[in-house]
Formats: structure tokens, C-alpha cells, sequence
């Protein structure tokens, strides 16, 4: 197993109470979590301020999931990066199975894709790991 302690940002745009509902699950996760905020109209609520989760505001000249992530990433610094959403719940172990893989994987998505009936298309069936850049977790309910 890896031994770093990953990092996990989290782009968030005033889906607070979205992220208080899956706050412990994140909370279990042994990871720093850092959330960027892409101009939320919303403050930050008190149960996030006083976490020992690192906030940034994304800049002005800055906007969107995308960008977040980008400038979310550059604040990370642990050599790994799991990627996941507010709405989002970590499953028990989600964390230790990402972390898992050998220092020279390369991990570009992966979702339980629970109740969704959807499934993953061909195009990436197949690739094969190189090295661990980051999973997206997939809204569950």
C-alpha cells in the first residue's frame, strides 16, 4: 500500500447543506480535505469554519467545477489526489481501496455507480492503471 495521506479537494458553489449531510463520512476519511469555494453567494457555515478542513475562495478570475478543481489541486500537497463532490458519500473503505494501489497506478474514475442503472462505456473498460491521479465518487441516492 501507498503510504501518503491523500489529499481530497472538494469544489463546492452553495451546496453547503449537501456537504453537512456527508460531512462525517468525510470526516472518517484519514485525508486532508480541501474545499474551494467557486463563489458561493452562500457564507460558509460555522461547522465548517472551525473544521480542520482547509477552505480557499477560488479567485475572481477563476470559475467553475473545472477551474476549481485545477486551482483546488495546485493547493494540494500530498502526491496523491482523490477527486469526489459535496453530494457525494465515501462508502467505508473507499479511501484505503484508492490508496491501495502501487506508487506507479494511474486511477482516472471510478464510481460505484449504485442504483443508477448506468454503466461504465467502453472507451474505459479497458485502460489500464498507470498512475493514481484521483477518483470521482458518484451521488449515490
Amino acid at each position: 500500500m501507498y503510504p501518503s495521506c491523500p489529499d481530497v479537494p472538494i469544489v463546492i458553489r452553495d451546496d453547503w447543506n449537501l456537504l453537512e449531510k456527508n460531512a462525517e463520512a468525510f470526516e472518517r476519511l484519514k485525508a486532508r480535505i480541501v474545499l474551494i469555494d467557486d463563489h458561493s453567494s452562500l457564507e460558509i457555515p460555522e461547522c465548517f469554519r472551525n473544521s480542520p478542513w482547509i477552505y480557499y475562495r477560488l479567485p475572481n478570475e477563476y470559475s467553475g467545477k473545472w477551474q476549481g478543481l485545477n486551482y483546488g489541486m495546485k493547493q494540494c500537497d500530498s502526491d496523491r489526489v482523490l477527486l469526489t463532490d459535496a453530494d457525494c458519500k465515501p462508502e467505508p473503505g473507499w479511501l484505503e481501496s484508492m490508496n491501495s494501489f502501487e506508487e506507479d497506478a494511474l486511477v482516472l474514475g471510478i464510481s460505484p455507480m449504485k442504483n443508477r442503472g448506468l454503466t461504465l462505456p467502453d472507451t474505459y473498460r479497458n485502460l489500464k492503471p498507470y498512475k493514481l491521479l484521483g477518483c470521482m465518487l458518484w451521488p449515490l441516492a
